[in-house]
């Protein structure tokens, strides 16, 4: 879909045009296509915003979030939105790992997925302003609004902050530089079109799991607290 580039349908079938200019995900799928001959098959599984547990990938939703949020906590702020007003709107959609993990695996042994592109994500479109009073609930902070911040620029000033916490509550990590890409995150949270997959064709072909995208950041935060990544408290 190219959605860093720019908006797109919502919700986008998989046979949305692709755009111009290169694309290492393209030159594979034209290669496994031109393949004719192998023993072996291909499915082509789009995914949107992923989030799982990971350690060691600074380019990671769920543990940005939770780190941004533990910051937020620890200087006794409110959480804000560090985005825009429309970017807070803006309907999205998310995909865990595994659910990512799960359709791979029912891709491999369901013939009918065999040759096929399918797009592949969580049960539910959402909002950022749905999950964030959420989000502020469980780090036990006042739920804030958009608030358009450069986190790029800002967050690192704070690294003094996060090796203080580190030596407070025990946390692996000291360096806030190797957990977050605060680029990354400021990039997300500028989007302010709607990304909505088109669910219907993987679930037509057989799966139909749908997890709910709350549970699942909730979950990846327990995570990252057990790992010791994020404060317990």
């Amino acid at each position: 879909m190219a959605v860093h580039l720019g908006p797109s349908a919502a919700p986008a079938a998989e046979t949305e045009p692709r755009h111009l200019g290169p694309n290492y995900y393209y030159a594979q799928e034209d290669y496994l296509r031109s393949r004719s001959d192998a023993a072996w098959r291909w499915t082509h599984l789009i995914p949107t915003h992923l989030t799982g547990f990971a350690v060691g990938n600074p380019m990671n939703l769920a543990l940005s979030i939770a780190v941004y949020a533990s910051l937020v906590r620890e200087a006794a702020l409110r959480l804000d939105f560090p985005g825009t007003a429309a970017a807070f709107g803006a309907m999205t959609q998310v995909v865990d790992a595994e659910q990512l993990a799960e359709a791979a695996a029912w891709s491999a042994v369901t013939q009918q997925a065999a040759g096929e592109v399918f797009n592949v994500a969580n049960g539910d479109p959402t909002r950022w302003s749905q999950l964030w009073p959420a989000f502020a609930d469980y780090f036990g902070v006042p739920a804030g609004g958009p608030r358009p911040i450069p986190l790029s620029s800002f967050m690192p000033e704070l690294a003094p902050l996060w090796r203080v916490m580190a030596a407070r509550y025990g946390l692996v990590q000291p360096d806030l530089g190797s957990l977050v890409n605060w680029g990354f995150l400021e990039f997300l949270f500028a989007i302010e079109y709607d990304i909505v997959l088109a669910l219907g064709k993987i679930r037509r072909a057989g799966f139909t799991r749908h997890p709910d995208t709350l549970e699942g950041f909730l979950s990846r935060f327990d995570e990252y607290r057990r790992a010791r990544l994020i404060p317990t408290v």
